[in-house]
Formats: structure tokens, sequence, C-alpha cells
């Protein structure tokens, strides 16, 4: 199967291309580094060395039967290519990564790309926020807290208790290193 697959991509057939596309078919992972790849076919003592799987991988993204994407700035994971466009939605806290279709965003951006004469060759679409048990989380540990001087100190010690700052809305430009939306003062 896997060089039938190899062969109508255009490419050579070789065993390192057959081990590294099984590992892909295989994996209930969808998105893998090219280390994970590696370390995978480590695991079944495969005499593959490390820029092997990056020719690889490389060759079968020029082929189309990969994906490459960059989730974070700098690492590249692959996934196979199922043949569904797909987008991805990324936790920033855990890291959970959840994949969509959606007509309607295939559609605007085709019909964004006539309007402006563009013939799209790839697009991705990657949002970034928390998940839902990321959110809930959160909302579970941020218990509103206070400052204000412990009435009861210790002598010779001053004790403060924590008071959360209030957000208020800023105008733009007034803290440019702050969210435009947001500053904190005190109460």
């Amino acid at each position: 199967m896997a060089d039938h697959i190899i062969k109508q991509a255009g490419l050579r057939m070789t065993a390192p291309r057959a081990k590294i596309l099984d590992i892909l078919a295989r994996s209930g992972k969808r998105h893998m580094s090219a280390d994970e790849v590696y370390r995978e076919l480590q695991g079944d003592d495969a005499e593959i060395g490390q820029a092997t799987v990056y020719r690889v991988l490389t060759h079968f993204v020029e082929a189309g039967l990969v994906s490459r994407q960059s989730f974070d700035g700098g690492h590249w994971v692959f996934e196979l290519n199922r043949g569904e466009h797909h987008y991805h939605l990324i936790c920033d806290r855990c890291g959970r990564i959840v994949e969509f279709a959606d007509g309607l965003i295939a559609g605007r951006q085709s019909d964004i790309a006539r309007k402006h004469g563009f013939d799209i060759r790839n697009h991705s679409l990657v949002a970034y926020g928390l998940c839902r048990n990321c959110q809930r989380s959160l909302a579970r540990d941020a218990a509103p807290f206070d400052v204000r001087p412990d009435p009861t100190p210790e002598p010779g010690a001053r004790r403060m208790a924590i008071r959360a700052p209030r957000a208020t809305v800023d105008t733009p430009g007034d803290r440019p290193f702050l969210d435009p939306g947001i500053k904190t003062s005190a109460r």
C-alpha cells in the first residue's frame, strides 16, 4: 500500500519512505515532529538517520503526501494529508489541538481570492486560545483576592492581605505595553 501511495505521488519507493509513511499513517497522534518520527523509527529498530527523516518529510511535503505546520513559531509538525482540508484551534495552556472543517470559511477565502484576482495554492487557519477544560481550570483557580492590611499583625511586622486590581477600559495608545483594551488600576 505504501509503495503505491509513494509512487503515485511521483516519488521513488525506498525503505525509509515506506517506514516513515507507515509511522504517520498508524500514528494516533495526527501532528508529529520530525524528532517524534525519528524516535518511533528507533523503537522499530530501523536504521534510518535523523537527516534522512527530515529529507523524507521534506519530499513528502513537496509531493503533497504530508502537510507541515508551525504551531508554536518555529517548531514544525507534520501530518498525513488525508485529502480533507481542515483548520486548527490550539490551546495556549495545554497544547490541545482541535481540527475542524468549515465550508463557510473555505467559501469566504475563495470569494476574497477571486475578488482580488488571486489563485490560492495553499492556506491555513490557526486560532489560539483556551480550550474548555483550561477555561474551567482557570476559573476554579482564580478565586477573588483582596489586598489590605492584616488587622492583627505580628509584633514588629506588617503583613498585607492581597487585593486584585480592578480592570478598566483604556483608550488606545495610553499604555502601549498592555493590551489596548485593558488597563489595571488600584481600587
